[in-house]
């Protein structure tokens, strides 16, 4: 990665720009605190001190000399895109009447706090993609002097389309995901390289693993890697880099469906550092999410878990573990727990009334209920399309090739 010469103060690891980074923040300092604030030896640390103090970085008392300050002054983000385009379809049922980025937590609107965040280090400049339920951000352009940036395809392609959008404001930037509620601001007044947070916990869905050098190097499928937060900022290099990749991504269709982090990629390694989460990140991309972060949140009180609640004589505490089922052609479905018994609630999907007579199915399952050949419906209504049924356990699909399965299934 060029980083102008680690920002062009004679710095060669990836360690002293960090230790520099903490310390423009924070005046009092030990070097036990380093250490386990930025998660290095405290061997490594006091060398990279002894090392910026010769250099005439930082005084004896501790502080930063003024000709450091005077170089790292020159290193300030400039502003910050926001990816808030995507349906989260994860997010279900709250999905069907608000986007994610306007979640409440704690009192607060999820994009807002994001928002604040950024002016309190001085990020005034702010875009942000929107697609899915656009109307609802209109409002942020007056209250915060935000610009929009609309994306069509966000139905039908992925986020990297999304930052597509936003190419031309890269440029000493932080690129943010809108479905983040971040504890402690994770953004600064000065950043000294780019760089991509991650969290120190490794997971097999990840593909991306923080090596000893502080480099971000894709692994294997077999491996496990760091869980990626998403949150990155790009400096000048780094924004060519990316746009370059962007512009050359929106000619191939085979890049759709991916996310933007594949334009962060030089072969098999990131052009950005990694960056370990300290500042309890957490993301909110399920229902469930939102409920452990915040269980009070008014989110939580949709249409559908309030119904489960009545139907089953429950509060609404016990319908537990929400995971939203594989998006079907029409309907948008999610599993449950209640009374130790899971069940699956069917909520069709917008213009499916149009498609379907809910009033005939209706019938035709009054029909044969008595029969035992379909699921069992606890609840169906003919007017909505609400349906909730019993999980069948340990089922499968019939094998199409296997006429003995296929006879069988026609009995």
């Amino acid at each position: 990665m060029n980083n102008k010469d680690s920002c062009g103060l004679k710095l060669h690891k990836k360690i002293e720009l960090d230790v520099l980074q903490y310390l423009s923040k924070n005046k009092l300092f030990t070097q036990r605190e380093l250490a386990e604030r930025l998660g290095y030896s405290l061997g490594a640390i006091n060398q990279s001190i002894n090392l910026l103090k010769h250099l005439g970085y930082i005084e004896k008392t501790g502080g930063l000399t003024s000709l450091i300050k005077e170089k790292i002054s020159n290193f300030k983000p400039e502003r910050a895109v926001i990816l808030a385009a995507g349906v989260g379809m994860r997010m279900v049922p709250v999905n069907r009447t608000i986007s994610k980025a306007m979640l409440e937590v704690h009192g607060e609107v999820l994009i807002e706090r994001l928002i604040k965040q950024l002016h309190e280090v001085g990020i005034k400049e702010i875009y942000i993609v929107v697609g899915f339920m656009k109307e609802q951000f209109e409002y942020l352009i007056d209250k915060y002097d935000v610009r929009l940036l609309v994306n069509r395809e966000y139905d039908i392609k992925n986020n990297l389309v999304s930052l597509f959008k936003a190419r031309k404001y890269l440029k000493n930037s932080y690129v943010v995901p809108c479905d983040l509620w971040c504890e402690y601001n994770p953004f600064s007044h000065y950043e000294l390289y780019p760089w991509y947070m991650i969290k120190s916990e490794t997971d097999s869905s990840s593909d991306v693993l923080l090596n000893r050098k502080g480099e971000l190097v894709k692994i294997s499928s077999e491996e496990s890697g760091n869980i990626m937060v998403g949150i990155s900022y790009l400096d000048e290099i780094a924004a060519e880099f990316v746009k370059s990749k962007l512009e050359y991504y929106s000619k191939k269709t085979i890049y759709d469906n991916c996310f933007w982090e594949e334009a962060l990629y030089d072969n098999s390694k990131m052009i950005l550092f990694g960056k370990i989460d300290r500042c309890n990140v957490k993301e909110i991309n399920t229902y469930e999410h939102l409920r452990k972060i915040d269980a009070k949140s008014s989110q939580l009180d949709s249409d559908a878990v309030k119904l489960l609640a009545e139907i089953f004589h429950v509060d609404k505490s016990e319908i537990k573990n929400i995971k939203v089922l594989k998006a079907g052609m029409t309907n948008r479905s999610f599993e449950f727990v209640c009374n130790e018994k899971r069940y699956i609630m069917r909520i069709p999907g917008e213009g499916t009334d149009q498609m379907i007579n809910r009033g005939y199915e209706y019938d035709v399952y009054q029909a044969i209920k008595d029969q035992k050949i379909c699921d069992e419906i606890i609840y169906i209504n003919p007017n909505n399309g609400y349906k909730i049924t019993g999980y069948i356990e340990n089922a499968r699909n019939c094998d199409c090739e296997n006429m003995n399965e296929v006879a069988e299934c026609m009995r």
